[in-house]
């Protein structure tokens, strides 16, 4: 399989996912426009520029329309993203290598489920969401580095 093309799949089933439940909501047209436009520019990022980080990024607009149909649905779709860009990156190539994501999900569900019995989740949306993607790309950035220096220098 070509690299990068399990994510293709996974960012679009993540841009339909929020559409198909957002169905007979107001909310239906900005669910589309919002999946449309990252399945293009995910599929424009896979053809010609090809980067897991980016295609990763770009999924984030339509984590944040699935939260308003449930946060759960929400996580699940970035607990799916996540492991599927550390294995496409190589981070996921040894069972030792599977605790830290695993104990991230684990705090990322737990959190999930905390705002999940709330009714009003925008203000705790809108402060989660990047922060775990702020909290991720750290670390994804400190496994880069502590990779590039075990290789002997920058690929």
């Amino acid at each position: 399989m070509k690299p990068g093309r399990m994510l293709l799949i996974l960012l679009l089933v993540c841009a339909s996912v929020p559409a198909s439940f957002l169905y007979a909501s107001p909310a239906f047209p900005v669910a589309v426009m919002t999946g449309a436009a990252c399945s293009i520019a995910g599929y424009i990022m896979f053809r010609y520029y090809h980067a897991d980080l980016v295609l990763f990024l770009v999924v984030q607009p339509c984590m944040f329309l699935a939260w308003f149909v449930s946060p759960i649905l929400s996580f699940s779709l970035e607990m799916i993203f996540i492991v599927g860009l550390l294995a496409s990156i190589g981070l996921l190539s040894r069972w030792g290598d599977l605790i830290p994501p695993a104990i991230f999900l684990i705090g990322m569900a737990t959190i999930a489920f905390l705002l999940s019995t709330t009714r009003h989740t925008t203000i705790p949306v809108l402060l989660f969401i990047p922060a775990a993607a702020l909290v991720w790309l750290g670390i994804l950035g400190l496994a880069y580095r502590t990779t590039a220096r075990a290789g002997g220098g920058m690929p």
